[in-house]
């Protein structure tokens, strides 16, 4: 794993990251205003919203829950917050590393893609 994706990790999991639900306490919007600017769900965009819910990063998420099935079985059967505790606190390598990847690789297309409410 990289500096940067383990820089990334850690910066997911204690909320020192750009997405909406941080960036708009800094700028004093509304908790239920920081909607997710990379889809049309109109959703938060918080750290759940980001990990398992955006069509943005589905291609992405595939192989996070490929490798976090080979050592939680029934993991899409849990209900999404479970599955983002599942994966925050996961002590599993495979699972740390295949997460780390996606963080990286999502946070880097996020920043690379223009919010579909930008004109």
């Amino acid at each position: 794993m990289t500096f940067k994706s383990r820089q990334t990790l850690a910066r997911f999991r204690i909320s020192a990251h750009n997405l909406n639900i941080e960036t708009g306490r800094h700028a004093n919007v509304p908790s239920d205003s920081r909607f997710c600017e990379m889809c049309s769900a109109h959703e938060i965009e918080d750290e759940i919203h980001f990990l398992l819910k955006c069509p943005l990063y589905k291609d992405e998420r595939q192989s996070v829950f490929q490798d976090a099935a080979l050592v939680y079985r029934q993991i899409d059967a849990l209900p999404r917050t479970n599955q983002f505790i599942l994966l925050m606190s996961t002590e599993e390598v495979l699972v740390i590393h295949a997460l780390a990847a996606f963080l990286t690789k999502s946070m880097q297309k996020r920043k690379d893609t223009k919010p579909k409410n930008a004109k």
